[in-house]
């Protein structure tokens, strides 16, 4: 799922974001990482949808 950028950023790196609130929704898209694990989004206690933030 690709998701304009026309929302609220939250957690961006790099310019680059990783968490977006857009219509009371929250994506997460950590591939832009470079860490071998990936983020820790449920510790967040949000409801989120996985979605490409490029």
């Amino acid at each position: 799922m690709s998701v304009s950028m026309d929302g609220n950023c939250v957690l961006e790196l790099n310019d680059k974001p990783i968490l977006l609130r857009k219509d009371k929704v929250v994506y997460v898209d950590d591939k832009k990482l470079s860490g071998t694990e990936a983020f820790p989004f449920h510790g967040l206690s949000l409801d989120y949808v996985k979605g490409d933030l490029s």
